[in-house]
């Protein structure tokens, strides 16, 4: 296989991002014209959708950078689109970020990349569970409806290859630097909109999730007289998913020295009101694991680095009593912390679900045996697809319950192998990084590796299935970069 030097795929985007924007809502307005004014009908609908679906893939595969950067943006426009724009093709829309990644895949997979054992020690591990998956769509145990495999495939599968992906596209410092900036603006008017959904009426439009299939209408979650603010996002779970990295991007730029003097504000006025969000959200536990994961980040980050201490603790002395006066001396901060209060005592199920998370899947092996049911019997969207499930149990909610249903016994072992090999591997590379910035951005994805050990929902989550194969893709692409600084440094160096 051909090795792609970094200079060959170092390209600059073909347009500027003025450019870009004024490109995606001029083909926005052109789509949304024509449902509404040409009176769409059905079939209409059907091969026009097809027709965007094969545009996209032609452009996408064209500009595979370009696209790439467009599947992240698409991520923030989805759920504006399944919500308050095209509700009635929500279904459709979910699934358009899988096509913008057609492109970008068919560049990486027809251009050939660089695969090394230092990079992915993990490849061996990660092709027994693809292998095991395709072997588990011919389990016609419960269903022989092959939408519900492909499904399957998609879910566990179509994401994969970021970890590919990411290190030709952010192949350089400056580029990550970049996209977490472009992140950090990016947040700022979503945080606003989480406050204003927090006190509006729940019956407000600003207020609804996007309509679907599987589920049908779901009632707007709320804590006593405040709903739970999904921003963007079509439900909270993603919403729950974003916050926690787009804080911690925060977090890494507020301690390089990279910002000016414009911008640290701004990012520490990001960073105040997206703590804000995620205690509106309600959700107890991703909040629990932002306040380790800030603790343990700040403490590595500073360890040793005495010389920093001085000027991170100024930065963060500004927006420690910001928080504070927002939380005691406003209803924003009173109401909504005391709606979080509220719900972590009124739910008194914590710690039964904390232990079920090591227990519950127990329950489900003697049904599933060693080879389950099949993929994608567990996926939440199959329920539409399949009336008779025939013995298979329908009571489950984790994803180890979810992942030991479909895969079995032995594909629950290989997951698991694979995501703890993983989390290893991350920590071996963060202690192994000598350039600091490089060695924050590893600590980042060590972080965010540390859920799997309590059940995070990889798989059927797709925003968090998407950030698990970002980052390691991330980190592999620090790990090139630090050894190419290595060589660098040692050719330069006097002999």
């Amino acid at each position: 296989m051909r090795e792609i030097s970094l200079r060959e795929i170092s390209l600059k985007l073909p347009l500027k991002p003025r450019e870009l924007f004024i490109l995606i809502s001029i083909s926005l307005f052109l789509i949304i014209f024509l449902m509404f004014f040409l009176e769409m009908r059905l079939l209409f609908g059907i091969l026009l959708l097809i027709s965007v679906a094969i545009l996209i893939f032609f452009v996408s595969a064209l500009k595979w950078r370009l696209s790439s950067y467009f599947f992240f943006s698409y991520l923030l426009l989805e759920g504006i689109f399944r919500k308050w724009i095209l509700p009635e093709y929500s279904t459709p829309l979910f699934f358009v970020k899988h096509i913008v990644l057609v492109g970008p895949y068919f560049y990486l997979f027809t251009r050939g990349f660089k695969i090394t054992k230092k990079d992915y020690p993990f490849l061996g591990l990660l092709l027994l569970y693809l292998i095991w998956g395709v072997l588990e769509a011919l389990n016609f145990r419960v269903t022989t409806d092959l939408r519900v495999k492909i499904l399957g495939l998609i879910t566990h599968f179509w994401f994969v290859p970021l970890v590919f992906l990411i290190p030709l596209l952010l192949n350089t410092e400056e580029r990550i630097l970049r996209f977490f900036k472009s992140v950090g603006y990016i947040s700022l008017p979503i945080f606003i909109l989480g406050m204003v959904q927090y006190f509006s009426s729940p019956s407000s439009s600003i207020n609804r999730y996007a309509p679907s299939q599987a589920t049908g209408d779901i009632p707007i979650a709320a804590v006593g007289e405040y709903v739970r603010i999904t921003g963007v996002f079509s439900y909270i779970t993603p919403y729950t998913t974003y916050l926690p990295f787009v804080l911690i991007v925060i977090l890494y730029l507020l301690l390089i020295r990279r910002l000016s003097k414009f911008e640290m504000p701004i990012f520490l006025v990001a960073l105040s009101l997206g703590i804000i969000n995620l205690v509106m959200t309600g959700s107890r536990g991703p909040f629990a694991f932002f306040i380790v994961q800030v603790l343990l980040f700040l403490f590595f980050s500073l360890k040793g680095r005495f010389r920093w201490r001085k000027r991170v603790f100024i930065r963060f002395a500004l927006v420690i009593p910001i928080l504070l006066l927002i939380m005691s001396y406003t209803d924003v901060g009173r109401k909504s912390l005391s709606a979080l209060v509220e719900r972590a005592q009124t739910s008194g199920d914590t710690k039964s679900r904390l232990i079920g998370t090591y227990t519950s899947f127990f329950r489900f092996i003697p049904d599933a045996n060693l080879v389950g049911y099949g993929i994608g019997t567990a996926y939440q969207g199959a329920n539409n697809l399949v009336e008779d499930w025939k013995d298979m149990p329908r009571d489950f909610e984790a994803e180890w319950e979810r992942i030991v249903l479909e895969l079995g016994l032995v594909g629950f072992i290989i997951v698991l192998l694979l995501r703890f090999y993983i989390l290893f591997y991350s920590w071996r590379v963060f202690k192994r990084i000598k350039s600091y910035e490089l060695k924050l951005i590893a600590l980042m994805v060590f972080l965010f590796q540390i859920p799997i050990l309590f059940g995070a929902n990889i798989v059927f989550n797709y925003l968090e299935g998407i950030r698990y194969w970002f980052l390691l893709g991330l980190l592999v692409s620090v790990n090139r970069l630090e050894r190419n600084n290595a060589a660098k440094s040692i050719s330069i160096s006097p002999r």
